[in-house]
């Protein structure tokens, strides 16, 4: 799936992304070779996740998709999957990536940090405080219909663990927690806020919860408890009827929630590294609990300078991998060392340990003694660090108590503050750690409450997507997860999942949300429907490698249904796949045919002849000439370009069949053929009534009238001037569908009223743009919302604006492999318009244009300022 580094620098391979992972590579990155694997394709921050169960709306504070960061903000490798082994004598980590088969990934340094469970009773450490993704638990879990890997499924969950709180808290249920350490507190106090009409209980063994704490601080906490009514019991718990008699339950509880110890979750790891393996003793099992450490064993032991060690058969111990492996944070036992919490504090200050040593190793960088002493130094000590004695209690979301200087069975520290204080101070710590619908997200997100809906959860910038194929890392910076922009960066909120119709009626969709078996009702004032087209023509679903297949019954009959393309990670794989399939027909100068002479087809031939020259190339179009929108220069420009690369063309109705391929000088039927001609519309969630296919005075009732049926077969979502979405009544009158508060905007729609506008970027945006504007004036005529002027406030809009072709609709930058490209403006009808600029500096300024285009979806200051102008310039819109 990746494709091996040409790097010369020193390789690191980090296993998990946890606050040491992220910690770690941060630091690696630039000066090493980086590639992180986790199970998981999010960071979550685990300290909040507590209050996200109790305020699901929550959790996209505490998250974000590894990529988005990892590959594309600090330029390391990131690999979505679980590491099944490590081999020490040969230095390869054995891989498994979703939707992939296993691989090995070689690596010069190692880190470790896949930090612990808190399931200390359950077989694999299983709890709601961490999701579920190794392979083997996934199967064994209490939750198997949330794969928890995916951010949108750990939401699922968290939804689903809400609900059924909610619901007890409407029948005044019972809710007994286990343990009266951090967690337990934490999370009986986040119900108690959120859900009041719950009866809450704590059980711990005693003497006294939370205690690691001083008096002081937990004497306040249990203050806490006692004024929001809160039973403490201070016992040994025992699931049975007796036990809750005992303590004062008048029945067996509806929820029991474990909240006490860690347990080790380190079996990719050889045995004789963990703390549980003892050769002399006949099961090799260590029985000694100072020796295991905490929950039983299965830590990973590490000498004082954290690298790993192995016990060998004899009971002696050397390093593992010659000392070129690391454990950092909570997955690690160093027996050297004084019993050290597992948190985040800590874990993030033996990342940086871990790090400065593998720069000494490597030779980047020389020790203090070798600068102080002139001699070779050795790597450093790690040790306690004082701030491993933070803590942080919250008491549900408006109080909570702050100690310094807590070291277990040392010192008891002091309680430096409490109250809302210690609130505002973790939120700080909190935030500290961690297209045309985007186009009207950004527009509408101050003045409304916005909700956008995909079927992926990720954006692709589709007219880049050709060059991906040939050139696989291309594809990352050409995406991003929405959750990552839309959350985080314009607040709005994402529901990753497919709209199954709309009831313009009642004004609500019906939204299948991914992990979901049902649906839900997402009610709205106003929609606009931005869900563009697909290039598949001849393919029932208008499936193609141009565009992701994320519908439901798309994908029940995709030709790559084994491919997951809702998931970025799917998406990349059948990239890498289908680029390994023209890698291994170019080494056998393989034949392929692209069928159609349009923008796609000229760019996807050029690109293929550029990556992979022993290919024998035809292009064939229904004629007379390749790009007919484009003027007479600009298309023969193209032409002699494909001509002097061998490429041959061919004028002609495309056939499968011998004698086609004989009369366009194929011997025999091409290894591969590409079809790329026309669009498909996909507005399958749309009522029939609304798409131009639909005629009720049809025996059929359907369209047969090219003309009003629009490109390839009809079924686009018919609109007004001021992109209305209209529905045709059962006489053949048209009205308002959803009283006219339902827009539709770019390659989704057709409005008979306007010329034909081509299915580009440009005017999809133009059109969010205008639809957004109305938008806000029926808000300021319906609801009184802000009034919508112009001229600097002069003039007020009360009637709803029409939409146009606009001039920058006529503008096409045409590539012809990486190094080459023509520019064409004012393309506005067939043949018109003229090329302005052709080669490397037109090449390079398409490449501007996609950076500054994705940054703009992104929601980045350059992107904005980049493209702020041009939406807005009344000569290139009018």
């Amino acid at each position: 799936m990746f494709s091996e580094s040409s790097s010369s620098k020193p390789k690191v391979l980090v296993i998990g992304g946890g606050f040491g992972g992220m910690c770690a590579t941060e630091r690696l990155a630039g000066e090493f070779d980086v590639t992180l694997v986790d199970t998981k394709e999010y960071f979550e921050f685990t300290p909040g996740i507590l209050q996200a169960y109790a305020q699901p709306s929550y959790h996209p504070n505490l998250s974000f998709a590894f990529a988005s960061v990892i590959e594309d903000k600090l330029g390391a490798k990131f690999i979505f999957g679980e590491v099944k082994s490590i081999d020490g004598t040969r230095k390869i980590a054995k891989v498994k990536p979703v939707w992939s088969k296993e691989i090995g990934v070689d690596f010069d340094y190692c880190i470790v940090a896949t930090g612990c469970k808190f399931g200390l009773t359950t077989k694999w450490g299983e709890t709601p405080w961490d999701a579920t993704s190794l392979e083997e638990a996934r199967k064994d879990s209490s939750w198997p219909q949330f794969d928890e890997r995916y951010l949108a499924g750990r939401r699922a969950h968290i939804e689903n663990e809400h609900e059924k709180l909610a619901e007890l808290d409407q029948n005044k249920g019972v809710v007994v927690v286990i343990g009266g350490g951090l967690v337990g507190i934490e999370w009986v106090t986040e119900m108690a806020y959120y859900f009041p009409n719950i009866e809450l209980h704590v059980v711990d063994a005693g003497p006294t919860i939370l205690r690691n704490l001083p008096d002081s601080a937990r004497t306040y906490c249990e203050d806490a408890l006692k004024k929001r009514g809160i039973q403490l019991h201070i016992a040994r718990f025992s699931d049975d009827p007796d036990f809750y008699t005992k303590l004062g339950l008048k029945r067996n509880p509806d929820r029991v929630y474990e909240c006490m110890g860690v347990k080790a979750a380190n079996y990719f790891m050889p045995k004789c590294t963990l703390t549980s393996f003892n050769p002399n003793k006949p099961d090799c099992q260590e029985t000694d609990p100072k020796k295991l450490g905490p929950g039983g064993g299965g830590w990973i032991k590490v000498n004082k300078k954290l690298q790993v060690l192995e016990v060998k058969s004899d009971g002696t111990e050397k390093p593992f991998a010659d000392g070129s492996v690391f454990a950092i944070g909570d997955c690690n036992f160093c027996p050297d060392l004084p019993m050290i919490p597992k948190l985040c504090f800590p874990t993030e200050q033996q990342a940086r340990n871990a790090y400065y040593n593998i720069k000494v190793a490597s030779g980047l960088t020389k020790s203090w003694t070798e600068c102080l002493l002139g001699r070779p130094g050795e790597l450093v000590d790690t040790w306690t660090p004082w701030g491993a004695g933070f803590y942080a209690v919250s008491l549900g979301p408006e109080d909570g108590c702050f100690v310094l200087g807590a070291v277990p069975g040392s010192h008891p520290g002091y309680m430096a503050l409490w109250g809302r204080p210690v609130v505002l101070q973790k939120k700080l710590i909190e935030m500290t750690k961690v297209d045309d619908g985007l186009f009207a997200a950004a527009e509408l997100k101050s003045h409304f409450d916005v909700t956008l809906v995909d079927a992926k959860e990720y954006f692709e910038y589709t007219p880049g997507i050709l060059r991906a194929y040939v050139h696989p890392q291309q594809h990352h910076s050409l995406t991003f997860t929405y959750s990552a922009v839309l959350e985080r960066k314009m607040r709005c909120q994402f529901i990753f999942g497919e709209v199954k119709s709309i009831n313009g009626r009642d004004k609500y969709a019906l939204v299948k949300p991914m992990f979901s078996t049902t649906t839900r009702e997402v009610p709205f004032d106003y929609c606009i429907i931005a869900s563009g087209c697909n290039f598949g023509v001849m393919n029932k679903w208008g499936a193609s490698l141009w565009f992701p297949t994320i519908h439901e019954d798309a994908r029940a009959e995709s030709e790559w249904k084994h491919l997951d393309e809702r998931f970025l990670s799917g998406r990349r794989l059948h990239i890498a796949e289908e680029h390994e399939k023209l890698k291994e027909l170019n080494e056998r100068s393989g034949s392929v045919l692209v069928v159609g002479g349009g923008f796609i087809g000229v760019e996807w031939v050029t690109e293929l002849q550029h990556y992979f020259p022993n290919l024998k190339l035809h292009i064939v179009d229904s004629g007379p000439k390749c790009l007919g929108p484009l003027p007479e220069r600009a298309a023969e420009y193209c032409e002699s370009y494909m001509k002097e690369r061998g490429i041959k063309i061919s004028y002609g109705r495309y056939k499968d069949d011998p004698a086609f391929y004989k009369q366009i000088g194929l011997e025999e039927k091409p290894d591969r053929t590409f079809v790329c001609i026309g669009v498909k519309a996909s507005n399958y969630f749309m009522p029939p009534n609304t798409l131009t296919c639909y005629n009720p005075e049809a025996p059929d009732r359907r369209e047969k009238d090219p003309k009003k049926c629009g490109p390839c077969g009809g079924g686009w979502i018919r609109v007004n001037k001021k992109l209305q979405v209209l529905e045709m009544n059962d006489d053949g009158q048209l009205s308002f569908f959803g009283g006219g508060c339902v827009f539709a905007v770019g390659d989704c729609n057709l409005c008979p009223e306007l010329p034909p506008i081509p299915k580009i970027s440009y005017p999809a945006e133009e059109q969010a743009s205008h639809a957004c504007c109305n938008v806000r004036i029926l808000d300021s005529l319906e609801h009184k919302g802000a009034s919508v002027t112009r001229f600097c406030g002069l003039t007020r809009l009360t009637d709803l604006r029409d939409s146009w072709k606009p001039k920058g609709a006529g503008t096409f930058a045409t590539s012809l492999g990486p190094s080459d490209a023509c520019l064409v403006m004012g393309a506005s009808d067939k043949g018109k318009g003229k090329m302005v600029l052709r080669g490397k500096s037109s090449a390079a300024l398409k490449d501007f244009i996609e950076f500054s285009k994705v940054k703009e979806c992104e929601s980045s200051w350059l992107g904005r300022f980049a493209w702020h102008f041009v939406h807005r310039t009344p000569f290139i819109n009018t």
